[in-house]
């Protein structure tokens, strides 16, 4: 990590993900590299897997200034890892997403000039489609 500090923070928690690690730092790389007035940096936090996550996680942060990794041991769940990731976090802005690549990059810098616009503290996306078995409706009784 370079002494800039960053706009925009975006943290990303994995747990024996280490087949898609590669794959969403990528696209979390070009998503926001195509943005060229914005700085930013991804703090990837290895929650305790027990696949090589941890090393490809280590491996990304060597080859690019841009990544910071973290590691927890033993595995703790993703609030904790997400804590972790938010301390280590040098931006004005924060954003997450999922480690398992269901989450679009490309929707953060949506999101940032929504917030840009409406001068709002905090916004979320819902995800409209799951590939996971996860229900995402809920009604209030």
């Amino acid at each position: 990590m370079d002494g800039n500090i960053p706009y925009l923070s975006v943290v990303i928690p994995f747990y024996n993900e280490e087949e898609s690690v590669g794959i969403v730092c990528s696209e979390v790389s070009e998503a926001l590299t195509a943005h060229q007035d914005l700085s930013w940096e991804l703090v990837m936090v290895d929650d305790g897997s027990t696949d090589r996550t941890l090393q490809v996680v280590d491996e990304l942060a060597r080859g690019c200034g841009s990544f910071q990794a973290l590691h927890l041991s033993p595995n703790s769940g993703q609030s904790a890892a997400l804590e972790a990731g938010f301390r280590a976090a040098r931006g004005e802005m924060i954003a997450t997403l999922d480690g398992d690549g269901q989450n679009d990059p490309g929707d953060i810098i949506t999101l940032l000039d929504k917030m840009e616009k409406t001068q709002v503290h905090m916004m979320c996306g819902i995800r409209r489609k799951r590939s996971d078995n996860v229900c995402a409706a809920y009604r209030a009784s």
